[in-house]
């Protein structure tokens, strides 16, 4: 589980780095704050599905189990 954490943090890590400037090259007519803000929704977008499914652990930081 240890090795999982790490290949995944290193692998979002690579992938965040190239995304910046391969964006920047597709979407000339934005500024900066507007690209990072696209990346950080799209970012969010992605989670969505891992965070609100019932099978994860995330799920109950968000949203309290009912009693």
């Amino acid at each position: 589980m240890k090795s999982f954490a790490i290949i995944t943090g290193l692998l979002s890590g690579f992938l965040f780095g190239v995304a910046t400037p391969f964006s920047k090259l597709l979407l000339e007519g934005l500024n900066s704050f507007q690209l990072a803000g696209l990346l950080y929704l799209g970012a969010a977008v992605a989670m969505f599905p891992y965070i609100f499914r019932k099978t994860t652990t995330l799920y109950c930081y968000f949203i309290p189990a009912a009693e």
